[in-house]
Parts: structure tokens; C-alpha cells; sequence
């Protein structure tokens, strides 16, 4: 296979070589239907991404993609509180349940970067003011890093 040409992989279907972003793109498809952007940045740029060097950052796309629900859980779970005490106004109506605000977030971008950790990009569905909210996870699943606002 040549090293840089499109090729389809079983968990992400289609991926392809952005040179310029020294990254291989795809689209993540969760078991709900939900999709995100993806990618993977090899820390060397010749290898491919079905290449054994890159099994660790494999892994961790697969272990985000199975487990999307629980992903948005932690998020909700971590900052449902910030939202009710920080950012909901009273006079746009009633609050969201922690329930709602779970299922109102999306998982809208999977980036492992050369550490083979996965940077996580949730849309805040205008929960925030429209900042993303984002953290890292390994293919281990260990949630060590707490959801932040960016942007």
C-alpha cells in the first residue's frame, strides 16, 4: 500500500493524508449514529496509520468510539454544576436537567495526537455561550483530566 494514499479501515471507514496538517483524517461513527471529526498525527510523518507503531493510537480512537455515552456522561457529570450556578440565565426559562444537558452534548472532534492520547472536542450546544468544552483520555480510558472551556 503506498504510504500515502486513501485507505479504508475497519472501525473508521475511509481515511486519508492532510500533508499540511501532517495528520490522517476519517470520521468517527459512534454506535448512537453521532459522528466526529477525527484524526491522527503520527509523530513520524511517514508512517502509516494501519502501521504496528500506530496500534496505541488506534486503540484510543476505538476505546473513544465505544465509549461515546459514557464520555458525554463524565462531561455531564463534571460540569452540569458550572452551568446551573455560572451560565444559565433564569429568564431564557428553566434550567436544563442534568439529563438534558448530557444528551444536548456532542462529541464533535477526536484528535490523538503524537502521545497517542485522544483530545476531545464537545460542542456545549450554546450551554456555555458556544465555548467547546475539552479534555484528553488514553486507549487505557482512565479519566484523569478534568473538562475544561476553550475557546
Amino acid at each position: 500500500m503506498p504510504e500515502h494514499e486513501p485507505f479504508a479501515d475497519p472501525n473508521v471507514g475511509t481515511v486519508r493524508w492532510d500533508s499540511d496538517r501532517g495528520d490522517w483524517l476519517f470520521i468517527v461513527t459512534f454506535p448512537s449514529g453521532r459522528t466526529a471529526e477525527g484524526s491522527v498525527r503520527p509523530e513520524d510523518n511517514s508512517l502509516h496509520l494501519s502501521s504496528p507503531e500506530m496500534e496505541e493510537s488506534r486503540a484510543c480512537i476505538h476505546w473513544v468510539q465505544s465509549n461515546e455515552p459514557a464520555l458525554r456522561q463524565y462531561v455531564a457529570d463534571k460540569m452540569y454544576r458550572l452551568y446551573l450556578d455560572s451560565w444559565h440565565d433564569p429568564e431564557h426559562g428553566p434550567a436544563l436537567t442534568q439529563e438534558e444537558f448530557r444528551d444536548k452534548l456532542s462529541l464533535v472532534g477526536v484528535q490523538v495526537l503524537e502521545d497517542h492520547r485522544a483530545f476531545l472536542v464537545f460542542s456545549d450546544a450554546e450551554c456555555f455561550g458556544g465555548h467547546a468544552i475539552v479534555f484528553s483520555v488514553g486507549a487505557d480510558g482512565i479519566l484523569d483530566e478534568e473538562p475544561d472551556l476553550w475557546g
